[in-house]
């Protein structure tokens, strides 16, 4: 089957909210040649964005929720992005992280409808089906958490993954081995596709 990276994020749950201990500057001076917007106030609780545009790259603070996403590029995670959550991570040497994942979104063109690939027999008779179904599933590989979740849509399906890891870490030790943790995720979300899509 085909399917088509659309986008990515890594997403860091901090052991407090807020966005104290989180290095502005750094976070502003990703690309040199790019200003990028910046929604930050000064108090350390409201949330915080940072948006490039020229890569499309953005980082924002909700909570104790941190996260660095991108667009895909050509359909391909960008070449840049591991430096960039490298960078991010770093940024945050004065927090703790609780837990992190990984999330992929995926468009799936000429992908059948949710109830006849799966084989879900609709026999309301008072109702309407209206192909615009959603399905979750929930997998385990060895310490990871998976989430699969499929959406019914014209032309191309939507797909998106969560890989989780309920992992305590210092950013500065995360960030030393992200590019490698985002390499091995987005594989085994590929491999997840294969298994549960084999059919399709």
């Amino acid at each position: 089957m085909e399917y088509k990276l659309l986008g990515l994020n890594l997403v860091v749950l901090f052991s407090e909210p807020g966005k104290h201990s989180i290095n502005l500057n750094e976070l502003i001076n990703m690309f040199p040649v790019e200003t990028p917007f910046v929604f930050w106030q000064p108090d350390p609780i409201s949330p915080g964005t940072i948006k490039y545009q020229q890569k499309p790259v953005e980082i924002t603070v909700i909570n104790n929720h941190y996260q660095i996403s991108s667009a895909a590029i050509n359909n391909s995670i960008p070449t840049y992005f591991g430096e960039i959550l490298s960078k991010a991570l770093k940024a945050s040497e004065g927090r703790k992280i609780n837990a992190f994942g990984f999330n992929f979104d995926f468009s799936c063109p000429n992908l059948e409808e949710i109830k006849d690939l799966f084989d879900i027999k609709i026999a309301t008779k008072n109702f309407t089906y209206l192909p615009q179904s959603s399905i979750r599933f929930t997998f385990k590989k060895n310490n990871l958490t998976l989430i699969f979740e499929l959406t019914d849509r014209k032309p191309d399906s939507f797909l998106h993954i969560n890989v989780h890891h309920e992992e305590p870490y210092l950013p500065k030790d995360l960030s030393e081995k992200i590019q490698e943790k985002l390499n091995i995720d987005f594989k085994t979300a590929e491999e997840l596709i294969k298994e549960v899509l084999v059919n399709a």
